[in-house]
């Protein structure tokens, strides 16, 4: 009997703690923790839109959709001809004031980029324990040219890989 006097006791000692510790849900004042402040970076409006680029014989085309919620999201693709070669979902998403970049190619679990530097017409994302890449970096050139360089140190050696995109509507873009 004892037993379950203690048992009850703690039970309602746990509940009193949840209860004061609980969230505000009054619909008329919210909790202050709650409140989203739009502080901090800016998400990369510049980079909306469809980026296209051809290598040879491949074309490469990244497709961003415009901010909203706090975040864009981008699909990328790479075909040779009609066969697909790689795919990729890319996100920016606020955190904390600040930017992340969240890279998933060929449907892979996904890494996160933190930003290490930002410009009016750029941004620098970096996840020194990835492999390749270490850095991603996106650069408005012109209204309708961008560059991203993708790039990694490994033993002292940098390497790094480029893509010069135009959007596809633009005089000079690649045919496709």
């Amino acid at each position: 009997m004892v037993r379950a006097r203690s048992c009850v006791v703690w039970l309602g000692f746990f509940f009193f703690i949840l209860l004061c510790t609980a969230p505000s849900f009054a619909a008329d004042k919210p909790a202050a923790s709650t409140a989203i402040a739009d502080t901090g970076v800016a998400l990369p409006a510049w980079l909306a839109g469809a980026w296209t680029t051809v290598r040879g014989t491949r074309t490469i085309e990244e497709q961003w959709n415009e901010p909203r919620g706090g975040m864009m999201q981008a699909a990328g693709r790479t075909t040779q001809g009609e066969k697909l070669v790689e795919f990729e979902f890319l996100r920016i998403v606020r955190r904390g004031g600040s930017l992340v970049f969240i890279a998933q190619p060929n449907g892979a679990p996904p890494t996160e980029f933190l930003l290490t530097a930002h410009g009016p017409d750029s941004v620098r994302f970096e996840n020194p324990a990835h492999d390749f890449p270490q850095v991603v970096c996106y650069r408005r050139t012109g209204p309708d040219a961008l560059l991203a360089v993708v790039s990694a140190t490994r033993d002292g050696k940098t390497s790094a890989v480029r893509f010069e995109y135009r959007r596809p509507s633009a005089p000079g873009a690649p045919a496709r």
